[in-house]
């Protein structure tokens, strides 16, 4: 697991969403949705696709290796998820 820059801790510190137990509402879901994808984004474009980890993901975000996985089965699930939210207009 590489070391974890920056902007990827910015994004953590920042994360808009407690971790709780229990079923997340709407909105607390689609802020564990924006956190996933802004933290994945900011390491891809930090240490490349070759050198970010689901785990580094993990790490940075502040979600579990669960949830992380129940969203997107791999690294590149993650990263297609990544590209087409930024190519939505």
């Amino acid at each position: 697991m590489g070391a974890i820059d920056d902007g990827a801790r910015l994004n953590m510190e920042k994360a808009p969403f407690t971790a709780r137990r229990g079923r997340p509402s709407a909105a607390q879901l689609a802020a564990i949705a924006d956190t996933i994808l802004s933290t994945a984004q900011a390491l891809f474009l930090s240490q490349g696709y070759a050198n970010t980890s689901m785990e580094a993901v993990v790490a940075a975000s502040g979600v579990s290796k669960a949830t992380l996985y129940a969203r997107y089965a791999n690294k590149h699930a993650l990263f297609q998820a990544i590209v087409e939210a930024g190519s939505r207009p």
